[in-house]
């Protein structure tokens, strides 16, 4: 009964601990630990409580006997690890431009990248973030997007880079020339 307690005290915190990883990718850890709280705190007690208590095994009678309870308590850190060599810059293509847009609320940042891939990183209150992919090409000093890295309107499907004040402006005014005195990110990195 104990040996049956033990492993299903690890099954769910380990199942805590990975939605927590999984929920990293659909706006961040701390929103839905305010959302979840109540109940993730105390899986994730369980997860640390059987995590010690298997050490404390192995200590006392070695690998042999816990196999099990080391298997399914490594799952959430080998998808950790898996979370961060995904989300690691080095098999990604280099980046040649980084704009910022910071406002009231949020924290934009627009990567664009060698091989036509884009990022847009959007970091808000209370720790939410997305991070959208996209496409695009450049034709002149024009950034003209074939998937957007946005999902409504927010970013045009063309916007212009002006060399000039480090600046990609978004908005066009009624004449077709792009604003350059609202609705603009900031080049903090041009390699182009």
């Amino acid at each position: 009964m104990k040996s049956i307690l033990s492993v299903l005290m690890a099954v769910i915190g380990s199942a805590a601990a990975i939605y927590l990883i999984i929920a990293d990718y659909y706006g961040g850890v701390f929103i839905h630990l305010l959302s979840y709280g109540v109940i993730l705190l105390p899986l994730l007690g369980i997860y640390f409580v059987s995590l010690m208590s298997t050490l404390i095994s192995v200590i006392k009678a070695g690998l042999k006997e816990n196999k099990l309870h080391i298997l399914i308590l490594s799952l959430p850190v080998t998808l950790f690890l898996a979370s961060c060599i995904y989300d690691a810059e080095f098999h990604k293509s280099s980046k040649i431009l980084t704009a910022v847009l910071i406002d009231d609320l949020f924290y934009y940042t627009l990567i664009f990248r060698e091989n036509g891939d884009c990022e847009h990183e959007i970091f808000g209150l209370l720790g939410y973030q997305e991070v959208i992919k996209g496409k695009y090409y450049f034709k002149g000093d024009t950034i003209i997007f074939t998937k957007k890295p946005y999902d409504n309107n927010f970013l045009p499907d063309t916007i212009l880079i002006d060399k000039g004040e480090s600046k990609l402006l978004l908005r066009r005014d009624s004449f077709g020339n792009f604003n350059r005195k609202y609705d603009y990110y900031n080049i903090i990195e041009n390699g182009k």
